[in-house]
């Protein structure tokens, strides 16, 4: 049964990246909140239309793609590192200033 054993590690490993995907979206939400901007003014600076970004953080559970991961870390200065694995400060040094 080494097929079934096989099938088993390729769920789990699924499973581990769509959690991965699901945090990295969960850390763009946070940014988004902590910006205090709506949907529709987030998607604009990065340049991503709302129904877009909304396949990311809905249901459908969409895999983020470079756009989404390249606009959050150069309109708004966020950490890579930390947008990816949690580790670290959000933003770089010398972002992170609420839009007044």
């Amino acid at each position: 049964m080494e097929g079934h054993g096989e099938m088993m590690d390729s769920l789990q490993e699924d499973e581990k990246s769509q959690r991965r995907f699901n945090e990295i979206i969960e850390r763009i939400e946070q940014v988004r909140g902590y910006l205090g901007l709506n949907r529709s003014k987030f998607c604009r600076t990065i340049g991503m239309s709302p129904q877009t970004y909304n396949n990311f953080i809905g249901p459908q559970g969409t895999k983020p793609n470079i756009q989404l991961l390249h606009g959050v870390v150069t309109r708004f200065g966020v950490n890579p590192m930390w947008l990816f694995t949690g580790a670290g400060n959000m933003f770089l040094a010398g972002y992170g200033d609420k839009p007044s």
